[in-house]
């Protein structure tokens, strides 16, 4: 079998799983600095928090793991927080499911990479640009 053919000449009916890459004068100057600064890096995928109104947000790029999950609602635990509309919640971890229950919200993978989410042109907003943390609490460095 030849690799370097063209799909269709390779004997396959079958349309590919993604889409071709777009040429890159298709992109924004911003999406190139972006895709550029991804080179040679290993590859991350969403984390979204989804609040029960299906209101999502953009936790942070990682990988597919409850802990690693753990870690940046810690580190964004003030911005979370506030893009829930709660003081405290308790977290619940489902056995054999990838993703953390929050009361009604839910933090989960998306399934796209960095490099997907970049190049489709529709990235999640930040939670941390949606609600940023307060500044100078105890405990800051300043």
């Amino acid at each position: 079998m030849d690799l370097f053919k063209p799909w269709a000449a390779r004997g396959n009916t079958t349309a590919p799983l993604h889409a071709p890459p777009k040429p890159a004068a298709a992109f924004t100057p911003e999406q190139l600095r972006r895709l550029e600064r991804l080179h040679n890096c290993a590859t991350l995928y969403e984390i979204e928090i989804v609040r029960g109104d299906g209101t999502r947000a953009l936790l942070c790029y990682g990988q597919w793991n409850k802990r690693q999950m753990m870690d940046a609602l810690w580190r964004r635990s003030e911005s979370a927080l506030a893009f829930l509309g709660v003081e405290s919640v308790c977290i619940e971890r489902p056995r054999g499911a990838n993703s953390l229950v929050l009361g009604d919200a839910v933090i989960r993978p998306t399934g796209r990479t960095q490099r997907d989410a970049i190049t489709a042109g529709d990235e999640l907003p930040y939670v941390g640009t949606l609600h940023p943390p307060a500044k100078d609490q105890p405990g800051d460095v300043i």
